[in-house]
């Protein structure tokens, strides 16, 4: 049986020269490429460990920094304690460079390079690129002669080996036969030449065996010339790619290496600077103006007893009370609160409201702004009482000069609060018909003997649909009453 030249025979030894054995510089070839992919994966990791890290100090930082505002530290220390937080911010942002860095600057330089020097191969066997095959097919160019007079010196050596154990075993033969008794003369003759035979057989393999040898010894010098091209080759393309690899560790360095980024160094000043502007005495004297004996006080001082203005007003219970404080502007419209009935009575003289006719909802005051001073308007459905009143201040400490009560026009003075018995009367009569359930949004105290109170989460009845002032008719645990409609939703 033949052996191919191409196949691997058995060697004694691990030497280059061997046949075969040049596949490993050719599995560098390979191995290069591939070492490609491994710098740019390892690249992409750790630019994922940047980017974590990142958003780990700029979340460490929001975190801390709502906890300083809502907690008890105060003046220089909070300001330089905040100065910490803002280098985790700061680092977040140089570690975020890092990571845009490695994959613009090195990622990108390895992508180029690796498909500037490999070719993949569309269906690889054996090998994963074009250079890979080339360099192997070069390398079985170079060493396919010599490979053959390899496998030919073997086979005439072992030519010769056997024939040296055929002449070995015939001459014991001969021997026997020659010192048996038993056997004929014809068969010590046949035995002697089948020696002669073996010997002559033995020089005849012998003679080739040592052709052979002298043949592959004269041919090794230009077989190792030309393996030692190729293996050049593969050389000069391994160190260009060493030289790249090198290239490419010092660029990550250099996007890594945060001792040198200026910007390390201004962060670090910073944070020194805003350290070294705490100051105790500082945030004792903070401490003592804006919560301890530093404080103005407003001492106690008499004042005049001034009687207010009842104001009724539709709205959420917040604006109620900022009205009670005062005016508040709205759009276009400005509600008055805190009135002084006295100051204005004289001037109500021709104000003539059948005030026994409007009922409560129909109170809820509305005063606008004019260029002749401030317009009071009782809305009503058919009609609407004016009553224009010069602008003035609100009422002093002292008080004010007592003036005539308001009359209606008939002689007779003027009840503010009789019509809310006859709106109880009228428009609060429980009729018992079944209500729309809602269910209260926020907590609502009553502010008149005709209004809900309920808890947030209450469920009570809608009796009717909300007014042009924005109050609902409802009923609740069997009393019936008014309430803001913005205050409660629909079950």
């Amino acid at each position: 049986m033949t052996t191919s030249a191409d196949d691997t025979l058995y060697v004694s030894t691990d030497s280059f020269w061997e046949v075969g054995h040049y596949r490993r510089t050719v599995k560098r070839v390979d191995d290069g490429f591939l070492m490609c992919k491994e710098l740019i994966q390892m690249i992409k990791e750790r630019c994922d460990i940047e980017s974590k890290y990142a958003q780990m100090l700029k979340k460490h930082s929001e975190e801390w920094s709502k906890k300083l505002e809502t907690g008890p530290v105060y003046a220089s220390l909070k300001s330089a304690w905040l100065g910490v937080l803002q280098e985790a911010e700061q680092q977040h942002d140089v570690h975020m460079e890092v990571k845009d860095r490695l994959l613009e600057q090195v990622t990108s330089t390895v992508k180029c390079w690796q498909k500037d020097n490999y070719s993949k191969l569309t269906l690889p066997r054996g090998y994963q690129t074009k250079q890979a095959k080339e360099a192997d097919d070069s390398f079985r160019r170079a060493q396919k002669p010599w490979a053959k007079l390899y496998e030919k010196v073997n086979k005439t050596k072992a030519d010769y080996h056997k024939a040296c154990r055929s002449e070995r075993t015939a001459t014991f033969q001969e021997q026997n036969h020659r010192n048996d008794s038993g056997k004929s003369e014809d068969d010590r003759h046949k035995a002697r030449e089948r020696v002669e035979k073996c010997r002559d057989e033995k020089e005849k393999t012998r003679e080739r065996y040592e052709q052979t040898l002298n043949e592959i010894n004269s041919y090794n010098s230009k077989y190792m010339d030309d393996m030692r091209q190729v293996f050049e080759t593969c050389q000069s393309a391994e160190q260009k790619r060493l030289e790249f690899f090198k290239e490419a560790l010092f660029g990550i360095h250099k996007c890594q290496n945060l001792h040198e980024n200026p910007k390390i160094e201004n962060i670090y000043l910073n944070l020194r600077t805003k350290i070294e502007s705490a100051d105790c005495n500082t945030d004792l004297k903070y401490w003592s103006d804006n919560h301890g004996v530093g404080m103005p006080m407003n001492w106690p001082q008499y004042e005049e007893y001034a009687e207010d203005f009842h104001s009724i007003i539709s709205g959420s219970a917040e604006q109620k009370t900022n009205m009670k404080k005062g005016v508040v502007a709205e759009a276009n419209t400005i509600k008055l609160t805190n009135i002084n009935l006295k100051r204005y009575e004289e001037e109500f003289k021709d104000y003539n409201p059948d005030l026994n006719s409007v009922n409560k909802k129909e109170r809820k005051a509305v005063a606008s702004c004019s260029s002749d001073g401030i317009m009071l308007t009782g809305m009503k459905a058919d009609k609407s009482h004016h009553v224009s009143v010069a602008s003035r201040s609100s009422t002093t400490s002292g008080g004010s000069a007592s003036s005539p009560p308001i009359s209606n026009g008939n002689g007779g003075e003027v009840s503010h609060y009789s019509a809310e018995d006859e709106w109880a009367d009228d428009a609060l009569v429980d009729d018992g018909k079944a209500g729309m359930p809602v269910k209260a949004l926020y907590n609502y105290d009553g502010a008149e003997d005709d209004e809900l109170t309920f808890k947030q989460g209450e469920v009570f009845e809608k009796l009717e649909e909300e007014d042009e002032q924005g109050w609902c008719k409802g009923r609740l645990k069997g009393r019936v009453g008014l309430y803001p409609a913005n205050y409660v939703q629909a079950v």
